[in-house]
């Protein structure tokens, strides 16, 4: 099944998690994933 038609919502909280989110984003981009990203109050 190829990939592009995915997409993920992901939902960042604060310190840490918002650092480390940044290297997921662009190893599932590219893998041709689409992503959306959402930041938290937090």
């Amino acid at each position: 099944m190829a990939d592009m038609n995915k997409s993920i919502l992901l939902i960042i909280g604060g310190g840490i998690a918002a650092y480390k989110s940044l290297e997921l984003i662009r190893l599932l981009k590219g893998k041709g994933i689409g992503v959306t990203a959402v930041m938290t109050k937090a």
